[in-house]
């Protein structure tokens, strides 16, 4: 849960790199790509680059493509490669709630089969982005030929009860979110006042103008919070499903990419006591997440983000065309 909250304000704020040449090109996420029509609404999609398989970038909450922007351009140079906005976020439309897993992975198989995007697909999902890239995999098997998940959420973490601490830092998160989509609905985003700048993101100096302002004019619309809170209110069930079909182990190539070292620790001491144990429970799960494929690796970052799309994309650049390499020579992962 509080992995959670972390993946939720990094996606939806953006981290600040020391890379600004990191985001040339970035313009192409402030424009809409493809939108698909999957039926009565359409969903944006940017492809670039060419070859198979083909990697589809699954962001995690506040998902939007333009959270891959330091991961897409560098991989399009020797594969293809697809990222989207989920319904509701950026330049897609809003979907039917509750937005569960399930309903995920439905909208984003149409997106890519009337996309005419073809298999096999190396599938790459952040954090919450785990939930549905898994799901997939499972209703989809024929169609997956690898993956790597970062930071990804466990089920466990969902569907146990945790700490005192844990509960209230996630249930804060929840009302500051539903607090913007409201402010949003009554125009309050449109000025510059007090919640305004609660909800939005200052400029971020290593963006393109073009991306900072399509950033802050998504975060203006009520359709971009209202999506984040219903995936966040139907998260648990998202857990359930994922649990559900998680009976058979998965036989392709498999990197899970973990944050190496637990965050600095804030509040009274039960705060902190609470929060490490979440960490201690966090990193075991992660462990439990890479045994789900027969040929799998783990790998730690070596800092606390759980943003390694945008922190460390060098790791997940090297960790996706390992999956890509072995999966284009039928080879198993070198550890």
């Amino acid at each position: 849960m509080l992995h959670r909250l972390s993946s939720a304000i990094v996606l939806l704020v953006v981290v600040i790199s020391h890379d600004a040449q990191a985001y040339r090109g970035d313009q192409i996420y402030a424009s809409p790509g493809e939108r698909i029509d999957i039926g009565h609404r359409k969903l944006n999609l940017y492809c670039t680059g060419k070859g198979t398989p083909t990697i589809v970038l699954e962001s995690g909450l506040g998902g939007r493509a333009s959270a891959w922007a330091r991961v897409q351009p560098v991989l399009s140079k020797t594969a293809k490669v697809c990222s989207y906005d989920r319904a509701g976020y950026a330049f897609s439309d809003p979907g039917p709630r509750p937005r569960p897993a399930e309903r995920l992975v439905a909208d984003l198989h149409a997106a890519l089969v009337r996309g005419k995007v073809q298999g096999p697909y190396i599938l790459v999902g952040a954090t919450f982005g785990a939930f549905v890239v898994r799901l997939f995999a499972a209703r989809h098997p024929g169609d997956v030929g690898g993956m790597v998940l970062l930071n990804p959420s466990p089920e466990e973490e969902e569907l146990t009860t945790a700490s005192a601490t844990v509960e209230r830092i996630d249930r804060e998160g929840l009302q500051h979110a539903k607090a913007c989509r409201d402010a949003a609905a009554r125009g309050k985003l449109e000025q510059n006042g007090a919640k305004a700048k609660d909800c939005l993101p200052g400029v971020n100096p290593e963006f393109s103008p073009q991306l900072n302002a399509a950033r802050i004019a998504m975060l203006r619309k009520s359709a971009t919070w209202s999506a984040l809170v219903s995936e966040w209110e139907a998260i648990r069930e998202s857990a359930a499903e994922v649990t559900a079909a998680s009976a058979k182990t998965f036989g392709f190539p498999l990197v899970v990419i973990s944050a190496g070292r637990e965050g600095e620790l804030q509040g009274t001491p039960v705060d902190k006591a609470d929060l490490h144990d979440a960490w201690r429970h966090w990193t075991a799960w992660q462990d439990d997440i890479a045994r789900i494929s027969t040929d799998s690796l783990h790998m730690r970052t070596k800092d606390d983000s759980r943003a390694a799309e945008t922190t460390d994309p060098a790791l997940v650049i090297a960790a996706i065309q390992k999956v890509i390499a072995a999966a284009r020579n039928h080879k198993t992962l070198a550890p």
